[in-house]
């Protein structure tokens, strides 16, 4: 088998951020997450991230 190995550019990273929610805020995001089928609140709130079209332009510039 050959071993695939990545460049810096193609490697994956993660990073774990806190945020403070609001109740409201939280509780109409877990209902979104629920409704999605996501495992957790911060990939709903990811994917909402990516989906505003002022993060897609800046993405599409990386």
């Amino acid at each position: 088998m050959q071993e695939q190995s990545l460049d810096a550019d193609e490697e994956i990273t993660r990073t774990i951020y806190t945020v403070t929610l609001s109740k409201n805020l939280y509780d109409a995001l877990k209902r979104i997450t629920m409704k999605t089928g996501n495992l957790y609140v911060g990939n709903t709130i990811v994917q909402l991230l990516e989906e505003n079209p002022k993060v897609k332009k800046e993405l599409k510039r990386l």
